[in-house]
């Protein structure tokens, strides 16, 4: 079984801190985006629910997420209900209705990244493909820009030492005694101050970013950036992207294929074993279709969580019953948390 670790790497590319940090400009570059940054920049504190897609394994690696401050993609809003079974970044077949708060909401499915600490990661590139403006990203790019330069010239003034370009920053420190070393090199030359070490000028670096990217990007922006994802012109996604932190299960759908209904609609009889209809689908085809829904009852879940079994009888898509219930199911979340506002 995957762990969550490996999870993450393979849906989102777990990235470390410091490469997101002092990525270079000229290429693909990301603002973290916290739940207490959101809350304080938009004093959005309300509980919202939405749903999680995913598969048995999927199901597994969100549990030890629940209750903390590691985000959950979910989505309230979708073109196609059948992306239940078909699955969005790994497998399907499971519809978890999440509780918690809100770190981002768009319209779109931002394609978010996710650090070595849990932070998510929005590219500025993205937010200006989907939001079809491209005056914002030289907008975020030129403000991240001054956030650097503030940052080096504080490292300059503080720490007596100087950076040429901001990348340089991400400095690849060896081990302790050797990195004493070096640094006590750099002090005899008088390029790094006598109680500074570059270990301390890097976390000084990544913490003022933080603060910076929050006070001289996000503060100024926020509102312009929340209008144009979360506008309804253009041309949207097959479903939006709302990441959700101290989350709670509320129920879980679990789509299973209804075999009987499935020799009925075809006109055989399920209980005659000679009848022809059933030599299309054998123990095995049956087991693969309902893989997700077995695994699930069988670790018991559903007697710790309700549980809302729904069949559908589509063995390669979802037929129009199992659409409706989860077109539904989408649509009440919309309107739970617009009665809430």
């Amino acid at each position: 079984m995957r762990t969550f670790k490996q999870h993450l790497n393979e849906i989102y590319g777990l990235k470390s801190v410091k490469d997101l940090v002092f990525s270079n400009l000229d290429g693909r570059v990301s603002l973290p985006i916290s739940k207490m940054m959101f809350a304080r920049l938009t004093s959005e504190k309300k509980r919202v629910r939405s749903i999680h897609v995913t598969d048995f394994d999927g199901f597994e690696d969100l549990l030890p997420l629940l209750g903390t401050r590691k985000q959950i993609a979910t989505m309230n809003k979708t073109r196609f209900a059948s992306v239940v079974k078909m699955g969005v970044s790994a497998g399907g077949g499971i519809a978890v209705v999440l509780e918690g708060y809100p770190v981002f909401e768009s319209n779109y499915d931002l394609h978010t990244r996710v650090d070595s600490q849990g932070r998510r990661w929005i590219d500025i590139d993205q937010i200006a493909e989907v939001s079809k403006d491209a005056n914002i990203e030289k907008t975020l790019l030129g403000k991240l820009h001054a956030v650097r330069s503030k940052i080096m010239i504080e490292i300059r003034k503080k720490f007596n030492f100087r950076a040429q370009f901001w990348d340089y920053l991400n400095m690849k420190l060896p081990d302790r005694r050797k990195e004493k070393i070096e640094d006590d090199e750099l002090r005899s030359a008088g390029l790094l101050d006598r109680t500074a070490s570059r270990r301390q000028i890097q976390g000084y670096a990544i913490k003022r970013y933080m603060e910076l990217v929050e006070t001289m990007v996000w503060k100024p922006h926020i509102s312009e950036v929340i209008e144009l994802l979360s506008g309804t012109s253009g041309n949207q996604t097959d479903w939006n992207e709302i990441d959700l932190v101290d989350t709670e299960i509320i129920e879980v759908h679990v789509v299973k294929f209804d075999f009987r209904q499935w020799v009925i609609d075809a006109g055989g009889d399920p209980d005659d074993p000679d009848d022809d209809v059933l030599a299309f689908m054998d123990m095995d085809d049956i087991a693969y279709h309902n893989g997700t829904h077995d695994l699930y009852m069988e670790a018991g879940y559903n007697r710790r969580y309700k549980t809302i079994v729904v069949n559908n009888t589509d063995a390669s898509g979802m037929d129009e019953s199992a659409q409706k219930h989860f077109k539904d199911l989408f649509l009440k979340q919309v309107r739970y948390n617009n009665a809430r506002r």
